[in-house]
């Protein structure tokens, strides 16, 4: 559940942009055998897009999952 995101980077170039984004918010679901999280956690977003006229019409969004899971498991272990 995103509560929040904040961009930390942003670049563009004529119709292409690229961005870091940290989305903040509670876990659910989704990894095999981990609980949904009491509290929140981060995931780290990175996307190149292409922008034509003002409107998004193409992209990319990678987010790092394997992160996230290391996260949720460090939590577990404390």
């Amino acid at each position: 559940e995103v509560q929040s995101v904040a961009f930390t980077e942003l670049f563009s170039s004529g119709e292409d942009v690229a961005f870091h984004a940290r989305q903040t918010g509670r876990y659910q679901s989704g990894f095999a055998g981990m609980e949904a999280s009491t509290h929140n956690e981060v995931l780290n977003v990175n996307g190149l897009l292409r922008v034509q006229d003002g409107q998004v019409v193409s992209g990319r969004i990678i987010r790092d999952r394997s992160g996230l899971k290391a996260r949720l498991q460090q939590d577990l272990k404390a």
